[in-house]
């Protein structure tokens, strides 16, 4: 995870199972010529959003692919679904899990570029990511929104901020948290 809050505009990588035949990506995505490797199509200081539309048990990136990631500039990868080689990863990276089986062993990437949906639920809903779309990590944790509501973003987050900041300011003042809340927050 990044210690420093990085933002950068997202390459999307989606992922399917080698068993799934009938799958298709994004119609805005770019399938990979063949003996290409999806890491080679990176665009340049993007944030690499990487998603499968099954969860399995193998890794979808592992050290070497980050590696080249990272050699084109990538700030933070963001992987809905399993990494390995966890202490080669020197680069932030966000994962659902770990596993030590390469991607190869179950997984097959059907589109760069393009529309993807992550963190998907148990009901199947999820949040799309488009390339270009702004990807924010720090330590806490990472979030994707579409570059068009960039300002209203901003715009939000600068609120919670202030009013955060008088809440912990009342709180630290001996007033109740509820209250603060209540005063701060709406």
């Amino acid at each position: 995870m990044a210690r420093t809050p990085i933002i950068a505009p997202a390459t999307t990588v989606q992922f399917t199972t080698t068993s799934n035949t009938t799958f298709r990506p994004s119609p805005t995505s770019t399938t990979p010529p063949a003996g290409a490797h999806f890491a080679d199509l990176i665009a340049p200081d993007h944030a690499v959003v990487i998603t499968q539309d099954t969860y399995t048990s193998n890794a979808l990136v592992g050290g070497l692919v980050v590696a080249r990631m990272r050699e084109l500039g990538a700030p933070l990868v963001v992987v809905d679904g399993r990494v390995r080689d966890v202490p080669e990863l020197k680069l932030p990276t966000y994962a659902r899990g770990t596993s030590t089986v390469g991607a190869g062993a179950g997984s097959r990437v059907v589109g760069v570029g393009g529309e993807v949906i992550v963190a998907r639920g148990e009901g199947g809903e999820g949040v799309r990511a488009c390339q270009g779309d702004l990807v924010f990590g720090d330590e806490q944790g990472v979030v994707v929104f579409p570059r068009a509501v960039l300002e209203r973003v901003v715009e939000l987050a600068r609120g919670v901020v202030l009013a955060d900041r008088e809440v912990l300011g009342d709180v630290l003042c001996g007033k109740g948290l509820a209250e603060a809340f209540r005063e701060h927050r709406g």
